[in-house]
């Protein structure tokens, strides 16, 4: 059973239409009404399918006894399944006690769905994958599949759907005394809008605090990113867009302790819909395009992951700008080196951990604090603190492909060209030419022979075509066109 999921490979609601410029939509607001009807209509539709394939399946004369006849296996999952699908509908959610998402949780209980309480979170079910290919997790270092996703969506960490991403998600590594305390501060820093959707984990206390929420500010109905780039739909200009806009936000958000390092995976999330943690809807009307974001003028798009690390240290650790970067730049060195001395041993550990990047996160924190408040003069918090922001990126990033040492192709083919007094800035910029001339060179050549291709095939040669076949801009055929004709003739025998 799929719970409330409208997104379907011929209709994804969630995500945008082929033409979206021809629709206009207010900045910044949106009436979540539109949503929510054609959310019933396909709701409403996928029922009336599950009812035709249990149709089908009684006209088939295959019943349960035939399947536990021919696969025990998956009879028993399927009965399972079904029987905890019912359980969950008619008596809630039930916790016994125990981990969950790295804490204790002692038992509780929660009647109904919460996606039927808040409308908003239909938007969040709407965008992830379906059962087959939706990816849950029980803590932030591991993510596993499941069969149903009415059930999966009770984990407290989900993915979203890798196609189209529908939301802008922003982790704060700090605590806040209330939600009210929450949005004043986010107010006071600038952000210009409230995050639609606020997920935290619970106050064991009793209180009201907020603790470590991640703030999801949700996309305009039909403004989803195409993300799989070999999704005809996609388009890079706007996932750049999007990767800029959520290093922006960050930026504006590093005095509240947003973490940079989650830009590495935006994908995963707290999950709302999990009775696990705390959630709260503060912004229920206003939806910010991704074109609202980047017209606001405290948001910085040219905000880097390298510069919002050093600023997260630098907030964290409390240090100078100077004992910051140098506390960076020495973690850093120490996170890679580490990678790289467990690649070349052929650690089983770190070959383990590839598989998941927050695992093996987990793992370099562990030995980076130790190394950097062995070899640098800072106190024992700050040493931390700048492990868990270096040692999250450097798992992210980290290419075990890069890690034997080899020097790259190019590496010192310049070095005749340039005495030892000629300064930096002259040897960066001849390089950057000798290598900008190496791309044009690249791309005329790719465009003749999709040319030569084209008209081998009986095609017409024309641009459009011809820049897709290679790979290229259709800006850079347009400009270069005479010279692919040139060197296409040049080479006709």
């Amino acid at each position: 059973m799929d719970r409330l999921d409208p997104a379907s490979p011929t209709q994804d609601i969630s995500a945008p239409p082929a033409n979206t410029a021809q629709q206009a939509v207010a900045p910044g607001r949106q009436n979540p009404e539109p949503f929510n009807a054609i959310y019933e209509v396909v709701r409403t539709k996928r029922a009336e399918q599950r009812q035709k394939r249990r149709e089908a399946f009684r006209d088939s004369k295959r019943t349960l006894d035939d399947l536990k006849r021919t696969d025990q296996g998956l009879y028993d999952r399927l009965v399972s399944r079904k029987k905890s699908e019912r359980l969950r509908i008619q008596e809630g959610f039930k916790h016994g006690g125990g981990k969950v998402a790295g804490r204790h949780c002692p038992a509780f209980a929660e009647p109904g769905l919460r996606s039927d309480a808040h409308p908003l979170l239909k938007r969040v079910i709407a965008g992830v994958a379906r059962a087959s290919r939706l990816h849950v997790g029980r803590d932030k270092a591991a993510v596993f599949g499941t069969d149903s996703k009415l059930l999966g969506l009770d984990e407290p960490y989900i993915e979203l759907n890798p196609n189209f991403q529908i939301l802008i998600r922003i982790d704060l590594d700090a605590s806040f005394p209330t939600l009210g305390g929450l949005l004043a501060a986010l107010t006071a820093v600038g952000l210009p809008v409230q995050p639609n959707i606020v997920v935290s984990t619970p106050d064991q206390s009793g209180g009201e605090s907020v603790i470590h929420p991640h703030l999801l500010f949700l996309l305009p109905h039909n403004r989803a990113v195409w993300t799989n780039r070999s999704h005809p739909r996609c388009r890079l200009p706007p996932i750049r867009l999007l990767n800029r806009v959520e290093a922006a936000i960050t930026k504006l958000l590093l005095p509240l302790a947003a973490d940079p390092g989650g830009l590495s995976n935006s994908r995963k999330l707290k999950n709302p819909c999990s009775p696990y943690w705390t959630l709260a809807t503060p912004n229920e009307h206003e939806f910010f395009s991704l074109a609202d974001w980047a017209a606001c003028p405290n948001i910085d798009l040219g905000a880097s992951k390298d510069a919002l690390l050093r600023e997260a240290v630098q907030v964290k650790t409390d240090l100078d700008p100077v004992g910051s970067n140098q506390l960076f730049s020495t973690g850093q060195q120490l996170a890679f080196g580490l990678l790289r001395r467990w690649h070349r041993s052929g650690d089983p550990e770190n070959i383990t951990n590839l598989q998941d990047r927050q695992v093996l996160g987990e793992r370099l924190i562990k030995e980076l604090a130790a190394l950097i408040l062995t070899g640098c003069d800072c106190a024992p918090d700050q040493a931390m603190a700048m492990a868990k922001t270096v040692g999250r990126y450097a798992a992210r990033v980290w290419n075990p492909a890069r890690g034997n040492g080899r020097r790259c192709a190019n590496q010192g083919v310049m070095q005749g060209q340039f005495s030892p007094e000629d300064p930096l800035e002259v040897r960066q910029a001849a390089g950057a030419r000798r290598s900008a001339q190496a791309k044009r060179d690249a791309a005329l050549s790719a465009l003749v022979k999709a040319y030569a291709a084209a008209v081998q095939a009986g095609q017409p040669p024309k641009k459009a075509a011809v820049a897709r076949a290679a790979g290229v801009n259709r800006k850079t055929a347009h400009r270069r066109w005479a010279e692919v004709l040139a060197l296409a003739c040049g080479q006709a025998p």
